[in-house]
């Protein structure tokens, strides 16, 4: 059951990051979906049970992808949409072009543009503007090209969406926390300024809270490790000496035997 509720929390986790992540809910989702088809055949569920885990999960991948995160798939410079059904491809660039008319863009240009960058020609034919896309995130890549064409301002607009809204929510959680039934004394103003700096802290020290903590799981796993390595050791010698006394009690055994027979011969003699 591990291996099956492990990825599920893993991509809640990962959609409940603050990083803009919409560009990759689409693919999540599509691995989240190969995993459980893997691991619930070798689960201790029944089949009917499994059946209907894939069926609600279906059901729920159909109601949470829209047009949105397969357009934010398409912008995507790692992959741009290439491992989309024709289908997803569709409504993926009609989303695009529906953000561009409610920018007041011109739609051809747009969709000139749009073939330009999926085809990597003209503008985006230059080889440096794809160096280095694994150490940077799609909303950076596109803010770095700010200025070069139109689909840039549309790209920005989606990829910069927030997936959810545990983002808000933990900043109302802490505007709650500063300005409670004992400090409502606090200018709206003022309230808003330390909610600001209070969760802006929390980013910075988010990552050297994390690092400790992947330092003390570490170090749990490998004293794990090591206890489990000990045991298997005292198995193994137990089972020598065991295998040890057993060959000495058959050897004894042996050598009675060889005695008596001996001693029956010498009677008989």
């Amino acid at each position: 059951m591990i291996r099956i509720l492990k990825p599920i929390v893993k991509l809640i986790i990962s959609l409940e990051s603050n990083d803009p992540q919409i560009h990759l809910v689409n693919r999540q989702f599509n691995d989240l979906e190969n995993t459980l088809s893997e691991q619930l055949p070798m689960s201790p569920l029944e089949k009917a049970d499994e059946k209907l885990i894939l069926h609600k999960f279906k059901r729920r991948k159909e109601f949470d992808i829209g047009p949105i995160h397969l357009a934010a798939e398409i912008l995507n410079p790692m992959v741009q949409g290439g491992d989309l059904k024709p289908f997803d491809l569709l409504d993926g660039l009609t989303f695009i072009y529906e953000v561009g008319q409610q920018m007041k863009l011109d739609n051809i240009q747009l969709k000139t543009e749009l073939v330009h960058y999926r085809e990597k020609d003209g503008l985006w034919g230059r080889k440096i503007l794809w160096e280095g896309l694994e150490s940077m995130s799609p909303l950076l890549w596109w803010r770095s090209l700010r200025g070069t064409s139109i689909i840039v301002e549309v790209a920005l607009r989606i990829l910069s969406a927030p997936v959810t809204s545990a983002a808000t929510e933990r900043t109302f959680s802490a505007f709650s926390w500063i300005h409670s039934k004992k400090r409502n004394r606090l200018t709206s103003e003022r309230a808003a300024k330390l909610t600001y700096v209070s969760y802006n802290r929390k980013l910075l020290h988010c990552n050297e809270e994390t690092k400790r903590k992947k330092q003390k799981l570490d170090l749990m796993n490998k004293n794990n490790t090591t206890q489990e390595n000990e045991e298997q050791e005292n198995e193994q010698s137990c089972t020598s000496e065991e295998n040890s006394m057993e060959t000495k009690k058959l050897c004894d055994s042996s050598e009675i035997l060889i005695s008596e027979s001996g001693s029956e011969m010498s009677d008989s003699e």
